[in-house]
């Protein structure tokens, strides 16, 4: 009996990864990924709130490059394409993130504090004790399964530093 072992392109599990941390908020849908196009796209739609749109577009990556595959993140409010804003401060950013994260249910705080006495503010969005999993063609799980930390799920997709401020995602106690 022959056996085709076909192993998903890892542009499907950044695709999932989105899907399944941002997309846990109902009032967002992770589309599925454009590969027709050049760079590929992943087109999120955020419904009726423009300001989470814009939240969500000015804190998530904007893009990832995979080896030689380039993916854009599109975020649309109301069949708009959302462009990415910068915040001009931590507290701006602190603010963007209550936002972004508002209705997503593994979100379960957004604090703002130094790492370190006297060092620059952080935003930490803090995430569920949770595990992210989907399959994923994983060879090492028994299920074939994608498992990971929800907190380091969204430290993959989110711009850790936009504007030159930072987010650090952190767990819950």
């Amino acid at each position: 009996m022959e056996t085709n072992i076909i192993l998903s392109p890892p542009w499907y599990t950044f695709m999932n990864e989105v899907k399944h941390t941002i997309g846990a908020d109902n009032t967002v849908d992770v589309c599925d990924l454009i590969t027709t196009t050049s760079p590929f796209q992943l087109p999120i739609i955020v419904h009726e709130n423009a300001e989470k749109a814009q939240a969500l577009a000015n804190i998530l990556k904007s893009g990832i490059t995979i080896g030689n595959v380039a993916i854009v993140v599109l975020v649309y409010a109301d069949g708009v394409l959302v462009q990415p804003k910068a915040p001009e401060s931590a507290e701006d950013l602190f603010g963007i993130t209550k936002v972004a994260l508002a209705d997503n249910p593994l979100c379960t705080a957004v604090e703002a504090a130094p790492m370190f006495p006297f060092g620059p503010e952080i935003v930490w969005p803090i995430f569920s004790k949770s595990i992210i999993q989907f399959f994923n063609d994983d060879l090492s799980d028994y299920y074939n399964d994608y498992n990971e930390v929800t907190a380091k799920v969204f430290e993959k997709i989110l711009n850790l530093s936009p504007g030159g401020f930072y987010l650090h995602p952190s767990t819950a106690k």
